[in-house]
This record gives structure tokens, sequence and C-alpha cells, in this order.
């Protein structure tokens, strides 16, 4: 049998993108939803149906203006991971350095203004239901979701921000973040050095590599800590599919 909570997460699948991006944030709300539900919800983080490997490499080589081969020494066709915006294939290149390759899906700006407008017409027809229910600026919260998602959607940014934490952040302890590739980045792909480890969720494999979770839990703290209250400077989407622990403990943040 399928519970309510699955069925709310397959929906969310086949509604596509943007509400797969809008259960993604919801899914770090564990104060206003249920854990069963969380739980569904947090199998979109880097589980979502990936797009075709033709039309990927498409992608890479119509935005770098030359060949996959000519790019890359090795490039893994089947993603390692399949998101809301884009997916990621490992690949490695010519001086032997392993990199992630973040591809945009195609026409994805298209279905989020298609879906945000959508969203829209709902939060006005339904702004007497949301007050009722407690949420007193649907709107409001609508166009934050707007303005972050259309800021994902050009990769320079992502590529900016990543420049700007590692210089920020390079003398950090227990922290790294890979450098990106920005010869071969553009606004809809992105080439970031592979980020080794576990994700920060997958208790039983760190506990394997002889680490203590309850000491990886207070490194990340301190460092989100001294981000948010120190530099003012904070990775803004730490769920488990964007935090890695390697084997000497050291975290490493993507995304």
């Amino acid at each position: 049998n399928i519970s309510r909570f699955e069925r709310i997460r397959m929906v969310v699948e086949e509604l596509g993108p943007t509400y797969i991006k809008l259960a993604q944030v919801l899914s770090n709300r564990p104060d206003i939803l249920p854990s069963a539900l969380i739980t569904e919800l947090e199998k979109l983080q880097d589980q979502v149906p990936p797009f075709s490997s033709e039309e990927s490499i498409a992608i890479i080589e119509s935005e770098l203006g030359k060949s996959v081969d000519s790019i890359f020494e090795s490039f893994e066709p089947i993603p390692i991971a399949s998101a809301s915006i884009g997916q990621v294939h490992r690949a490695r290149l010519h001086n032997g350095k392993m990199v992630v390759v973040k591809v945009q899906r195609p026409g994805i700006r298209d279905i989020i203004d298609r879906d945000l407008a959508i969203m829209h017409e709902i939060v006005r027809r339904g702004e007497d239901f949301f007050y009722r229910q407690g949420l007193l600026n649907a709107e409001d919260v609508l166009r934050t979701f707007e303005r972050s998602i259309h800021q994902e959607l050009d990769y320079r940014n992502e590529a900016r921000n990543i420049d700007k934490f590692r210089s920020v952040y390079a003398a950090m302890p227990g922290l790294n973040i890979p450098p990106v590739f920005s010869d071969l980045s553009t606004d809809r792909v992105l080439v970031v050095e592979f980020a080794q480890g576990t994700k920060v969720s997958n208790i039983k494999q760190i506990r394997e590599w002889g680490l203590d979770p309850r000491k990886i839990a207070e490194s990340g703290m301190r460092i989100y800590l001294t981000m948010i209250f120190e530099n003012g400077l904070f990775h803004a989407d730490p769920h488990p599919g964007n935090v890695f622990v390697r084997r000497d403990g050291v975290i490493n943040l993507i995304d």
C-alpha cells in the first residue's frame, strides 16, 4: 500500500521542478510538517527523475562551444544526482582532476515562469483560506521563493558565491568548499571539483569510518554559527544532499 505522504511526494514529482523545489524548502521545516512527510520530501533532494544524457551533452557542448570529448577525459552519461533545476554528472578533466558537471534542465526557465504564474493565481484565489490556516503573508512568501529560484537559474551566481565562500572561509578548520572551474562554467553549466565523502545524514557510513557523529554535528554547528553570527555569509540550503563528510571528518559544503 502507498501511504498518504508517499502520494504527496509522487504528486509533487508529477507537478514538476518548481513544485519539487518548493517541497525541498519545506523538507527543512520539521516545525510545520510531520516527520513522515519530511521523510518523503527529503527523497526529492537528489532523487528527481533525470533527463536524458543526450540532452545533457547537447547543452554542455552548446554552452561551451566544444565537444564533450575535448573538454573531459571521461564523462559519465548517467547522472549521479538529479534535482529540480538540474542534474549532476561525474567527469574527469584531461589534467586528471575529478569534477562534477551540473547541467540545467532543458526548457526549465519557461516551465518555472509558468508554474509561478499558476502559484500566484492560487495564492490570490485562496487568500482567505491561507489566512484561516495562519499564513498571513502567503503572497510575500511566494515572492521570496520566486526571487530565490530565479537566482538559482543562473549558475554564474553560484560560481561567484563559491569563489567568495572559498575566499572568506579558506582558513576555517574542518570545512572545505570545492572550487569552481570558471572557464568551464556558464549560466546553464557549472563545473566544480568533485566533493569526496558521504551525506551528513549517513550515520552508518560515518561510524564505519571511525568518526563520531556527535563530533561531526558539533563541528557543523560551529561552522554554521560562525558563518551566521560572525561573518554574515552562510550556506542557506543545508539539506543532507548538500553537506558531505569526508573520511577525515572534514565537512564539504556544495550547491
